[in-house]
């Protein structure tokens, strides 16, 4: 992963004039981009909104382990997937905590001719 302006700089030496560019996760938006992530409550405005975040917060996560767990040791899950899911899961706080203070984010979406 490479900070914005790197890759900018790599697309123009690459030879793509680039039209525009836009860091999606500063948008001034009512509900951040990444509220499923969260197991932020406050942000549901649906039905299937209330889903999305409730499998990410914490009794949600360790109902998802339990489960996950479960399947895996049936053997309906291959072995391993229940380490990946955690991993997962650690990314998401990890993207979180960064967009709460702004840190630059693989968010950025160029578009080239």
């Amino acid at each position: 992963m490479v900070k914005i302006s790197e890759g900018l700089h790599a697309i123009k030496a690459a030879g793509f004039e680039l039209e525009f560019h836009e860091d999606l996760a500063q948008r001034p938006d009512e509900i951040p981009w990444y509220y499923p992530l969260a197991g932020d409550l406050k942000y549901v405005r649906s039905v299937s909104d209330l889903f999305t975040v409730l499998r990410m917060t914490k009794i949600g996560r360790g109902a998802v382990h339990k489960l996950v767990g479960a399947l895996e040791m049936v053997g309906i899950a291959p072995k391993g997937t229940q380490k990946t899911a955690d991993t997962l899961a650690v990314a998401a706080d990890c993207l979180v905590a960064g967009a709460k203070v702004h840190h630059e984010l693989p968010f950025n979406i160029p578009r080239h001719c």
